[in-house]
């Protein structure tokens, strides 16, 4: 990725590629690996609570575990993409990212993971902030 991408993407999408760069520190034991994908540097990790798509920055932890199944999953490939889906999502809507894209995620996370624990069987992915992820970044379900 060129030096003007990065600047670009620093300047519109600031609040979100800022809270990813805080985050890299606390995680840095951990990191497996570090590559470009869809204009983001994705962190994989051995311990992270999930995944996140913060502007420039993508942390997914490798051992992701699939609710559906109550399995690990296979390949990381989807994760990285439905990541890069809320990078696009990131690039649209800029500084508004996170009141929007990021508080709704975030609560249908918390949901989920609520109905989860008292045995009531959802999928993550239908809610359109999440569909819409998915469909950006080429992920078929």
């Amino acid at each position: 990725m060129n030096t003007w991408v990065k600047i670009r993407r620093w300047t519109w999408e600031l609040p979100q590629s800022l809270l990813g760069a805080i985050l890299l520190p606390f995680y840095e034991k951990t990191r497996l690996k570090t590559f470009e994908y869809m204009d983001q540097q994705v962190y994989i990790y051995d311990k992270f609570p999930g995944g996140i798509s913060l502007g420039y920055y993508v942390l997914i932890d490798y051992n992701r575990y699939d609710w559906e199944n109550k399995t690990i999953r296979i390949s990381l490939k989807n994760s990285v993409k439905h990541e890069g889906g809320h990078g696009v999502q990131s690039k649209w809507t800029g500084p508004l990212y996170l009141p929007i894209v990021g508080v709704l995620s975030g609560t249908h996370n918390l949901i989920c993971r609520w109905k989860r624990a008292r045995g009531i069987a959802y999928n993550y992915y239908k809610f359109f902030i999440e569909r819409s992820a998915d469909k950006l970044g080429g992920v078929v379900r």
